[in-house]
């Protein structure tokens, strides 16, 4: 992971030709299917800066119709140029709905998700093809303190001041643990946030990794009142639904659904956004917050 200062400007997205190559082995339409048919996906990834992010993995999870179970795929490499191939099996193809997972393990780089609707997206070859690149956003080490007692709280402190206060030994994640925490704060109105359309923008967006789950009562937090917003303003509080994120009680926050998963109130200082009781940080994914 590049550090801030190293990172490369940016660059018009430039659509790789491979994008637009045919695709072999994708099944065919039985005339059955009441829902859509795709037989596969092809598109690329880039970092934050425009660039093609070799090596990247991309995942379909769908909406399998009739039915409507939700089916993951296999997780497709990207090539030098960024590009991806997934091929749906036929036992999948038939869906109302898919949500891209795109990531690169172990780069600090943040997992997204990016919900799209397959009868506006499909061509005429069952394909789905996205011109448009996923992004990957890059993240920033946060101050984890050493030896922390996996079953008390400890506090993780990010780099702009956002604190969450987590027990690591409720804290799960496919790729890393959480002393490698780290995250961002990404400007709100960038390209390459899928998530946010048709969204209102938040004021404070920020991007973690790596994408965990949080096991019972989620995490507090904190965040800078850098928006000098009077002592008692209420936010509204978002994240972005994952594999890995659910609620207290065990409800799935759906793949790539930004979701208002509660309130936060300015304190009385003003220094700081705090949670309310009830609205503790559900999950690490992408996390928002908007004054009402």
């Amino acid at each position: 992971v590049l550090a801030p200062d190293m990172e490369l400007p940016p660059i018009e997205w430039q659509t790789p030709e491979g994008v637009a190559a045919p695709v072999d082995g994708a099944p065919a339409d039985p005339g059955t299917c009441r829902s859509t048919w795709v037989g596969a996906f092809r598109g690329w990834v880039a970092d934050q800066s425009g660039r093609p992010v070799p090596e990247a993995k991309a995942q379909a999870c769908i909406i399998v119709e009739p039915g409507g179970m939700l089916l993951c795929l296999r997780p497709a490499d990207a090539d030098e140029t960024g590009v991806y191939t997934i091929n749906v099996p036929e036992n999948g193809a038939c869906m109302s709905s898919v949500a891209m997972r795109v990531l690169k393990p172990g780069t600090g780089l943040a997992t997204i998700y990016c919900v799209e609707d397959p009868a506006a997206r499909v061509g005429g070859d069952q394909i789905i093809r996205t011109a448009d690149p996923y992004v990957v956003y890059p993240t920033d080490a946060a101050a984890v303190p050493a030896g922390a007692d996996l079953n008390a709280p400890s506090t993780i402190t990010y780099q702009d001041g956002l604190e969450v206060e987590v027990v690591p030994g409720r804290v799960f994640t496919t790729s890393a643990t959480i002393q490698a925490a780290r995250a961002r704060a990404i400007d709100p109105t960038d390209r390459g946030l899928c998530f946010l359309q048709g969204q209102p923008t938040p004021d404070r967006l920020y991007a973690f990794w790596p994408e965990a789950a949080i096991d019972g009562p989620g995490a507090p937090f904190k965040v800078p009142n850098d928006g000098g917003l009077a002592a008692g303003a209420q936010v509204d509080l978002f994240v972005l639904g994952g594999l890995e994120c659910a609620l207290e009680d065990g409800t799935h926050i759906p793949e790539g659904e930004w979701y208002n998963f509660g309130t936060g109130t300015v304190s009385a200082d003003g220094a700081y956004i705090v949670n309310d009781a009830g609205s503790e940080l559900p999950c690490f994914s992408w996390f928002g917050l908007k004054a009402r």
